[in-house]
């Protein structure tokens, strides 16, 4: 066999192993983002329960409200003044659930006894805490970033790592506590990295998005931190871990993200998010298109770079050109 021929050969090898591992994430984000059935969440968390939410007022975390509102359990609602107006609507269409409302602006979060209204209101409802909702974020994103104002970077890593780690740590001892039923802790972080096979090796498999390098630590915080607990507390079987992974999520606060590659509104996210629920521990994503990108970008590498600048610029355009979001 000369060298041809064995160059020939290993090509048509590498590009099958390319295909098969292509197959392999199709195969399994159809089944997880298509097949996959809802469970009896109310059944499954306690009936009853209270589901803390933070960031509820608009985005994925209105939309985690109304989801978990229709299922029938109690709500622990943390966020901003408009949070008022989400509890209003639900406690009209939802007459026979309880709901806690707690308006905090989170950029406050490093602040002495910023969560202790918070403590007072779980231990108002005797701990019958069942699932946590980490879904707050303060999105920033700044064309160049030296001209960026100080406090902006302040607030977003503020709001996007002590939030979760203290409501986190708030939530575990009451989880533990429920050790004849199910809990769950849900964190909204971002696609931080990718796992990277054949082609895609040649790439560093991390995801970076320029002109978001504040928002994009804060995430790749959450995360890390998301994965550590969930490592460390996936002895107990009673607490379950899902921390989601999202693309472009398009919400009333992140229209500009429309025209991204694999986009999805925020009702259909949380939707599969719901069916997640139960099914699933660990890092997942909610859309099958979040999850296709990861066998697309080993599978062409090259264009990984080119749509992240192009996401970056887009939402660093219009959040310069857009007043700020109320935290």
């Amino acid at each position: 066999m000369n060298f041809k021929t064995i160059l020939a050969l290993l090509i048509v090898i590498i590009a099958f192993y390319q295909i098969a591992i292509f197959i392999y994430y199709l195969l399994k984000a159809i089944y997880k983002h298509f097949l996959v059935k809802e469970l009896n969440l109310a059944k499954r968390y306690g009936t009853g329960s209270y589901v803390i939410i933070t960031g509820p007022s608009s985005g994925q975390g209105k939309h985690f409200a109304y989801e978990f509102a229709k299922r029938g359990f109690n709500l622990i609602l943390i966020g901003s003044e408009r949070t008022k107006t989400v509890t209003a609507d639900l406690q009209e269409q939802y007459k026979n659930i309880k709901i806690i409302t707690i308006v905090k602006n989170f950029c406050n979060a490093a602040e002495p006894d910023f969560f202790l209204e918070i403590e007072e209101a779980i231990n108002s409802v005797n701990g019958n805490i069942s699932i946590l909702v980490n879904n707050v974020g303060h999105r920033t994103a700044w064309d160049p970033y030296h001209e960026m104002p100080s406090e902006l970077i302040t607030n977003t890593i503020v709001v996007g790592t002590i939030v979760q780690s203290q409501l986190t740590r708030i939530c575990l001892p009451h989880f533990l506590k429920r050790n004849k039923e199910k809990n769950c802790v849900i964190n909204i972080t971002s696609q931080c990295i990718f796992p990277t096979f054949g082609l895609g090796q040649i790439l560093d498999n991390h995801i970076t998005v320029p002109y978001l390098s504040v928002y994009e630590g804060a995430n790749a915080f959450g995360f890390y931190q998301a994965n550590s607990v969930w490592e460390e507390y996936k002895k107990y079987d009673n607490i379950e871990f899902l921390n989601i992974m999202p693309g472009a999520v398009v919400t009333e606060n992140t229209k500009n993200l429309s025209n991204t590659i694999f986009n999805i509104e925020a009702d259909k996210f949380v939707k599969n998010i719901m069916r997640l629920l139960g099914n699933f521990t660990g890092n997942s994503y909610a859309h099958w298109g979040h999850a296709l990108s990861v066998p697309l970008v080993n599978l062409a590498p090259f264009i990984k770079n080119m749509i992240l600048k192009d996401v970056g610029l887009n939402i660093s355009n219009n959040y310069m050109n857009t007043p700020c979001k109320k935290y």
